[in-house]
């Protein structure tokens, strides 16, 4: 008996790691015009985790939060240069979406994540950006 339950709960905690997505993320800050690039992975709903690095070598790392919505959530990290940050962030399609956020030092950053950073790149190539465009 103790084994079906330790089987049944292993296949469970598999199925549900199985809905886990990673997405490329693709954004800047406002004031310093610092752009960063990353990825999120996140289940769909619950906790996820952020990592990005900017232009100029700092590199933030965070949690995300989707509470009880599929589309929209919020999150925290905390950054090689001391800085910490909140953000929000709208799924705006079946694969991706934008969020925008500030710093502890009353920076604001925006971003695009999933499917829209390829939106993000065919505008970064008309603006002549190259951190957005190069990667993803």
């Amino acid at each position: 008996m103790q084994t079906r339950r330790l089987l049944l709960i292993a296949a469970c905690t598999a199925l549900l790691a199985g809905c886990a997505h990673t997405s490329a993320v693709v954004g800047q800050f406002s004031g310093s015009k610092d752009e960063f690039m990353g990825e999120a992975s996140a289940a769909m709903w619950g906790e996820g985790t952020l990592h990005i690095q900017t232009q100029a070598g700092v590199t933030c790392e965070g949690t995300l939060v989707r509470p009880t919505s599929l589309v929209s959530g919020n999150g925290k990290m905390h950054c090689s240069d001391g800085r910490t940050g909140t953000f929000v962030f709208t799924k705006s399609n079946v694969y991706g979406g934008t969020g925008f956020g500030s710093m502890s030092d009353g920076e604001r950053f925006r971003f695009n994540w999933g499917n829209d950073v390829r939106r993000a790149n065919s505008q970064c190539e008309k603006s002549g950006s190259t951190v957005s465009c190069t990667q993803y």
